[in-house]
């Protein structure tokens, strides 16, 4: 079984100012990698918290378990007026930590709720459970899926 670490946190949104990103705002609901992956870009999300290269945090996922409810309380005060919020540079929202945890599931919710678009980048068949939320989302504010 993969080890999965919880934390907290007080802040989720990240400000993105790369103009090559689809989104503007980055919500990061789990932090680490299930497995090695040889096209990472995520060993700097890790390398400020203590960790070191890909082989120190592979195999180790930090799951953020209160993250939707500081998702609606960051949109609600920051009104985005439209940004576009990715979810999970730092681990794919769909991973295998989402199966148990459903963190991506809730965090679509909260940006439907919001009327707030949405990107997301997954390589996981995992996101065909959520396609009718999926569809919610896209036809009430926008998204964007990268598979």
């Amino acid at each position: 079984m993969e080890p999965y670490v919880e934390e907290l946190c007080r802040r989720l949104l990240l400000r993105v100012t790369t103009p090559v990103l689809p989104y503007r705002r980055l919500a990061n609901l789990y932090r680490g990698a299930s497995h090695p992956c040889a096209y990472c870009y995520s060993t700097g999300v890790h390398q400020p918290r203590g960790h070191g290269g890909i082989g120190d945090f592979e195999g180790r996922v930090t799951v953020k378990p209160n993250a939707a409810e500081v998702l609606r309380d960051e949109l609600a005060a920051q009104g985005l007026e439209g940004g576009v919020v990715g979810l999970g540079a730092a681990y794919d929202p769909y991973g295998p930590a989402e199966l148990k945890y459903r963190l991506t599931q809730r965090a679509l919710a909260v940006l439907l709720a919001a009327r707030q678009p949405a990107c997301i980048v997954t390589a996981s068949a995992l996101l065909l459970r959520d396609l009718p939320l999926l569809a919610e989302v896209a036809d009430g504010a926008g998204l964007q899926v990268v598979v």
